[in-house]
């Protein structure tokens, strides 16, 4: 049997990538490539530009979902975090752990083909860093709570 993705469930799947928190990552990777480009920027320079933007948002966009994977039990629990998709059943575990693998091995794949293999080990690097520290050591030491709330309330200002 074919399974389709229904209507409902595509602004799910969009929550699931945290479009701002991904989009200012992927503003902070710009903003260094800006800084790391010498003096004239030429078409191959803009389409470098673009090439590392793509696969920044996918990496950010693909740690995000299995983030919420990840914390999906937790979530259910917290009155502030019990609507997101997958604690509120609009979406399964198992289709966002699939949906958040794909769009991670995609934005390796994209660095290493399209980049270099530096860069996608570097991108793997924080993507297991943040999924596998982060992620597990936010509930059970201070900093990392109020270094994440620090910057999220600045952002919002």
């Amino acid at each position: 049997m074919r399974r389709t993705i229904k209507h409902s469930s595509i602004p799910a799947y969009n929550e699931l990538l945290k479009p701002s928190l991904t989009f200012m990552s992927t503003l902070t990777g710009v903003g260094g490539f800006a800084l790391a480009v010498p003096g004239n920027w030429n078409s191959f320079i803009v389409l470098r530009l673009l090439v590392m933007t793509l696969g920044t948002l996918a990496i950010g966009g693909g740690a995000a979902v299995l983030n919420q994977f990840l914390e999906r039990m937790t979530d259910a629990r917290m009155k502030r975090t019990e609507k997101r998709p997958i604690p509120s059943g609009r979406l399964s575990g198992g289709s966002a752990l699939v949906f958040g693998a794909i769009l991670t091995l995609a934005g390796l794949a994209y660095f290493l083909f399209f980049v270099n293999l530096l860069s996608a080990v570097v991108a793997a690097a924080i993507s297991a860093s943040y999924l596998l520290l982060y992620t597990p050591m936010k509930r059970r030491s201070y900093p990392p709570r109020s270094s994440a709330a620090f910057q999220v309330r600045c952002l919002r200002y």
